[in-house]
This record gives structure tokens, C-alpha cells and sequence, in this order.
């Protein structure tokens, strides 16, 4: 059986010309393909952020800490750096 469906596919045009796209999606999600992409741990302080939902399109290419600057002020939250992993936080 064949079954069509309309695909937004925006995401992934965006990721072939060296961007991320994200929308309507958990920050969980957002920041494990951040961290996989810039090789570097990213944490939550508390669970309750982790489901806030983003919407972005950033460049990959750009420097981690700009990313990650609009990535959370988007949603309200802070960047805190301890040693070699970054914590985001209220």
C-alpha cells in the first residue's frame, strides 16, 4: 500500500545549505543536535526546561557560543559554563 503525505521539508533543505531549523520543538531535542554538531556536552539544570519549545534557524557554521546565546534567549534562559560542559538554566 502506498500512502502520500504533505512533508514540511524545510528542515531538511535548511540543513543542505549549513542551517538548522527547528520549529515548534522541544529544546531537548534542539540541544542534542547542537551538541552532537559542535562535538561539546551541553546539560540542563533542571528537567522542567528541557520540554520548552523553539522555533529557529540558525546558521551551523556560526560560533557555538552565538548559537547557543539565541537558542536561549529565544526561551528565557541563561548559559553557564563549568569547566568543559556548558549548563543552561533559568
Amino acid at each position: 500500500m502506498i500512502k502520500v503525505e504533505n512533508v514540511d521539508v524545510e528542515p531538511y533543505v535548511a540543513w543542505n545549505i549549513g542551517k538548522f531549523s527547528f520549529k515548534d520543538i522541544e529544546l531537548e531535542r534542539v540541544i542534542n543536535v547542537i551538541s552532537k554538531w559542535y562535538g561539546i556536552h551541553i546539560d540542563f539544570a533542571s528537567e522542567e526546561i528541557k520540554s520548552r519549545k523553539i522555533i529557529g534557524y540558525f546558521d551551523r557554521y556560526e560560533p557555538l557560543d552565538n548559537t547557543l546565546r539565541a537558542i536561549t534567549m529565544s526561551v528565557g534562559l541563561r548559559l553557564r559554563h563549568q569547566g568543559e560542559s556548558i549548563i543552561i538554566e533559568k
